[in-house]
């Protein structure tokens, strides 16, 4: 079955439980483990959750940890999604050290979607999963699942 981002990415969100409305919210809440802490919107969840989908990570501890080791490797949009991104690849250190060292040293050589252009956005998602996915330079085998 061929699967397209904009399928992979609504099955992504079903599965949380999450909508698109936390795209349009003024504040993100991010949960530390410990607590949840309130940050600036910086506009780019939508680029961030796709982010989840090619690496088949999940909306854990763990998986936001994996997505920030990919996002500091390949380049952060701004200075706050580059210091979430440096937290949570500390957080990712103690909670999930192989997969954050894996995608810190895999991701050397992989892209991101950020600086898409809504229009380039909407191409995005009706290309297929894994074409996505080569396109920023992840081989099959790579990625987390976790």
């Amino acid at each position: 079955m061929i699967l397209t981002v904009e399928e992979a990415l609504k099955n992504w969100r079903l599965g949380l439980g999450r909508n698109n409305s936390s795209y349009d919210s003024p504040t993100l809440d991010i949960d530390t483990g410990f607590a949840i802490v309130k940050v600036p919107n910086p506009g780019f969840t939508h680029l961030h959750d796709l982010h989840h989908v090619v690496l088949q990570t999940g909306f854990t501890l763990a998986g936001e940890s994996v997505v920030s080791a990919y996002e500091l490797m390949t380049g952060s949009p701004t200075r706050l999604v580059f210091i979430l991104n440096l937290v949570g690849v500390l957080f990712g250190l103690a909670v999930a050290p192989g997969p954050v060292l894996r995608t810190l040293w895999q991701a050397r050589n992989w892209t991101n979607l950020y600086g898409t252009s809504d229009e380039r956005y909407q191409e995005i998602l009706k290309m297929e999963w894994s074409d996505l996915r080569s396109s920023l330079g992840i081989k099959p085998n790579q990625g987390c699942g976790c």
